[in-house]
């Protein structure tokens, strides 16, 4: 494996997968994962309560309608051949020149088709503003293929620090200029250049961490290196990156109808980041590395989920039981008739939450093919169900889906079970205490206000939130003590193990 030297120290060794201090590594990384996803979710959850008290639910149907189209060009685009790089066990310099160029001419290809197409597509979704606004959103392509190589090597590095310090840069940047955008009555153009910003500070900060520039070589048998995976990466885009509910949510109810969805799609995805988002960058490539220990990744596997469910669990019912309370006090009236909308999809953020790690361990585990082909079911039935039930209008839609996810779920905890050998009865009984905390919260919140009526919204919030994780906290520790003492005993000697060093690629 050869490596073009480009002044950087770049040794051939950073191309090739880890094979050693793993495991402080992966402590490391859900350090620097829990500040690079804490720090975003706190930032965004600010700027989306102060801008949605700002704009309309129209505003953000447009919005949401143009970046679902950005989004569906980018999942067509190669930039998934960057997740292969991250996986192949060997690449070399044909690989990341190859892969950098490729994805480069496609993506500007596509940006040429939008860009040019889009009073055509803004008179086809009955959206006039999508015209004006899709040109300049649709940048986001060309910076997303300039970033996918680069990357990519930051990623195999385990360099998590740095991804944390470019999220936080980017998502700081991209902040500032929405809310003064927003503040001066730039309502659309706040959400836009939000986007556009963040995603040109995370290309130049990840292009100097990585510290790589490409060559000009183009190799069609380093491609076809990288096309299986990168071929199931880019389905897996499209099936969930893409947005194509947002599509097709905008398409058939309108800018008004997408706008609330978008709200509570926003909503429950920034607490899904704060929950899973630490774990995913790191589980990714830790199941990677021990794909051939069994016993290693079904231990692994089993406190991964109990992490997981103690974060999980008690946010999004939390979140079921106060939605009523919590949205028209912190974002406003307007947003009340997202309600349902909120609750519904809080549900489904517990199945996905969970359904990210075992996305973990059946991917990088050698079953792509089979979650790509699950991630398709999944998704052509939610389209499907929203063709044939939108007469019936946004709850409907929201309701269907739902059902849909709850009877289709199972066959991934299957999946993952047998692949790690893992009994039902002990999946399940390591979600057991963190469930029956979360009940016993619920429980509690709920029963509050007519314990103490006549409170004000905001401090009837403030008390059932206060309430909740007291009750949480207690009942979860009386049933999982063990489990909590020897995680943070993990993490306190891994901690001391790895000492100030920087673990080397």
């Amino acid at each position: 494996m050869t490596h073009r030297d480009t002044g950087s120290g770049t040794a051939t060794a950073e191309l090739g997968h880890l094979s050693q201090g793993r495991t402080r590594a992966s402590v490391s990384g859900v350090f620097w994962s829990f500040v690079q996803v804490g720090f975003g979710t706190v930032l965004a959850a600010v700027v989306f309560a102060i801008v949605s008290r700002v704009l309309s639910p129209e505003d953000f149907g447009a919005v949401s309608m143009a970046t679902a189209i950005v989004l569906i060009a980018s999942a067509i685009a190669p930039i998934a051949f960057g997740e292969a790089l991250i996986q192949r066990e060997e690449i070399d310099s044909r690989h990341l020149d190859s892969a950098f160029w490729f994805t480069t001419v496609f993506c500007l290809a596509f940006y040429a088709v939008l860009a040019f197409g889009a009073p055509l597509i803004g008179r086809l979704v009955g959206a006039g503003s999508i015209a004006v606004i899709l040109p300049v959103l649709a940048l986001r392509l060309i910076f997303e293929g300039l970033l996918a190589v680069p990357f990519a090597l930051v990623t195999r590095r385990m360099q998590f620090r740095y991804i944390a310090f470019r999220t936080i840069i980017a998502n700081g940047l991209g902040a500032v200029v929405c809310l003064l955008l927003a503040f001066q009555g730039f309502a659309l153009w706040a959400l836009v250049l939000q986007q556009l910003t963040t995603s040109l500070a995370n290309l130049v900060v990840t292009a100097v961490a990585a510290q790589w520039r490409p060559g000009f070589a183009l190799s069609l048998s380093a491609l076809r290196d990288l096309r299986y995976f990168g071929l199931y990466a880019m389905g897996n885009r499209m099936m969930n990156q893409a947005r194509i509910d947002q599509f097709l949510m905008g398409l058939v109810l309108g800018p008004a109808a997408l706008g609330l969805y978008f709200f509570a799609q926003k909503l429950t995805e920034m607490l899904r980041n704060l929950t899973v988002g630490m774990f995913s960058p790191v589980s990714n490539v830790l199941f990677a590395s021990l794909q051939s220990d069994v016993e290693k990744r079904r231990i692994a596997f089993t406190k991964a989920l109990f992490a997981v469910g103690a974060f999980n669990l008690p946010v999004f019912g939390g979140l079921i039981a106060l939605a009523p309370t919590a949205v028209p006090t912190v974002f406003g009236s307007q947003w009340t008739e997202a309600i349902p909308a909120v609750q519904a999809l809080a549900v489904m953020g517990i199945l996905g939450g969970i359904g990210t790690l075992q996305a973990a361990v059946i991917r990088n585990l050698g079953e792509s093919g089979w979650w790509f082909w699950f991630q398709t079911g999944l998704r052509l039935t939610e389209f499907a169900l929203i063709l044939a039930v939108f007469p019936l209008g946004l709850n409907a839609v929201i309701a269907a889906s739902l059902i849909r996810m709850v009877l289709i779920w199972p066959l991934s905890v299957r999946k993952t079970r047998v692949m790690l050998d893992l009994e039902r009865g002990a999946y399940l009984t390591t979600l057991a205490a963190p469930a029956a905390a979360t009940v016993a919260a619920i429980a509690g919140v709920l029963a509050f206000p007519a314990l103490v009526p006549g409170l004000s919204a905001k401090a009837l919030l403030a008390s059932q939130l206060g309430l909740g994780l007291v009750l949480y906290t207690v009942v979860l520790f009386a049933g999982a003590r063990p489990q909590i003492t020897e995680i943070l005993n993990i993490a306190r000697a891994r901690g001391k193990s790895a000492g100030p060093k920087r673990v080397s690629a």
